[in-house]
């Protein structure tokens, strides 16, 4: 990560210093308030700095980390000693369409469109209920009604998640007051979901029911693969 770090400040090292005679340097250093409470992935401190390269063009690169959580993973696992930790990075470029539309007033707020890359890395335990039943592919209800007593398991195990992915975003960058401004934004894209376990013996084709509330792709590695990638936010930020 502290590659991909480094890789993206050298990037926007590098574009700055070629547009330095097209424009004056203009920071925008923003925090991203739903990232405090994203319960879609995980909860992440999420800071972020635009540089304007031109009137219409920026780039944007945010990072976050998760430094605590919300109990929706938090379980006091029996066997395993495991700490969440997280970690997202986005590189994004933006074309502002402001100076484009000549028929809307649009009073010094700028809509924008951009494509984003980003990561996210995620460890962390979970656990899940199971059974062992030879009649499992029936209805539950044939197992109830024949009276036959199915006993259940619990699996504790390690989850290691890996996102790559790219987003179309769109959104409006409005001015609060002077140099504050706020940022709503949407996008939509395709990601790479690489989902590895550790420690786990069961086989999903047996489970009744998981205790993970906070992975709406589940969080099984036979589950990896390409995926629909939703992203939505809302930042505010102050200009430098």
């Amino acid at each position: 990560m502290k590659k991909i770090i480094l890789i993206s400040l050298i990037f926007i090292s590098l574009i700055s210093n070629s547009q330095e005679n097209v424009t004056n340097k203009k920071w925008i250093l923003k925090t991203n308030l739903i990232s405090f409470v994203d319960v879609f992935s995980f909860p992440t401190v999420q800071i972020s700095v635009e540089r304007k390269l031109s009137k219409n063009i920026s780039i944007n690169l945010e990072t976050g980390w998760q430094v605590y959580n919300l109990g929706l993973n938090d379980y006091k696992l029996d066997t395993l000693s495991i700490k969440n930790r997280g970690f997202k990075v986005n590189i994004e470029g933006r074309f502002y369409v402001s100076s484009f539309i000549k028929d809307i007033d649009f009073k010094g707020n700028n809509p924008f469109l951009g494509i984003q890359f980003f990561y996210r890395g995620y460890n962390y335990g979970n656990s899940v209920y199971y059974i062992i039943d030879p009649n499992y592919d029936k209805p539950y209800n044939y197992n109830q009604e024949n009276n036959i007593k199915i006993e259940k398991f619990v699996d504790e195990y390690e989850v290691e998640k890996s996102i790559y992915g790219l987003n179309l975003t769109a959104g409006m960058q409005l001015k609060l007051y002077k140099n504050l401004i706020w940022e709503p934004y949407v996008g939509a894209g395709i990601m790479d979901w690489k989902v590895k376990n550790f420690n786990r013996s069961f086989k999903n084709n047996k489970i009744e029911t998981t205790t993970c509330n906070h992975c709406f792709f589940t969080d099984f590695s036979e589950d990896s693969g390409l995926k629909l990638s939703l992203t939505y936010g809302f930042r505010v930020g102050y200009k430098l």
